[in-house]
């Protein structure tokens, strides 16, 4: 019963996140979710979408923290996601890196 109710946690996490990462991480997760290797399938998701500095707002992180609440993982196992999330009181890794890049090459046209 337990590996079951994990089981139809991840797969509604990678049904909504899917477009987030490669065909090929959606597979591994897939691969990983059929062989119940389910911390390796959240981690999976997790890292490629962190990788793929995919934007997330505070509603979808609030999704994979209440997943791993519920699949008892350690919240070091998603607080990456954080900065990814992007609200009006919080900028995206993304924007800080290439608004950081922008404000360099203002100085050195200066």
């Amino acid at each position: 019963m337990f590996f079951n109710k994990r089981k139809k946690i991840l797969r509604k996490l990678l049904n909504r996140f899917s477009s987030l990462v490669s065909e090929e991480d959606r597979n591994t997760c897939e691969e990983f979710l059929d062989n119940n290797e389910y911390l390796l399938c959240y981690d999976t998701l997790v890292t490629q979408i962190y990788e793929y500095d995919k934007e997330i707002t505070v509603e979808e992180y609030n999704f994979f923290e209440n997943a791993a609440r519920e699949l008892k993982l350690n919240t070091n196992e998603f607080v990456i996601l954080k900065e990814l999330i992007r609200s009006e009181t919080h900028i995206p890794k993304t924007v800080k890196n290439n608004l950081g890049q922008i404000i360099d090459n203002v100085k050195r046209n200066k």
